[in-house]
């Protein structure tokens, strides 16, 4: 279910990778990207209020796990901090 595979090789190339994740199902498609992102030494960006679930407790207890991945490179956030590191 990871979006990993539709991604250049490129990306994976570059001495550091940050992707910044959005999307729908939260529970399945998005943590299984963020999985595999983090498995490939990316660092995750994940935007809450752009990320979906089936259902709103869904979408919490997915950004519970994502947050809980600390201190790896994952960070939990709105696209408005994201926008305004930037």
């Amino acid at each position: 279910y990871s979006a990993c595979p539709v991604l250049p090789d490129e990306l994976f190339t570059e001495p550091f990778c940050r992707i910044v994740i959005t999307g729908v199902v939260a529970q399945c498609c998005v943590l299984s990207t963020v999985m595999e992102l983090i498995d490939k030494g990316c660092e995750v960006i994940y935007l809450s209020d752009a990320v979906a679930g089936q259902h709103r407790d869904f979408e919490e207890m997915t950004r519970a796990v994502v947050d809980s991945f600390s201190p790896l490179p994952t960070k939990v956030m709105t696209n408005a901090q994201n926008l305004s590191e930037h």
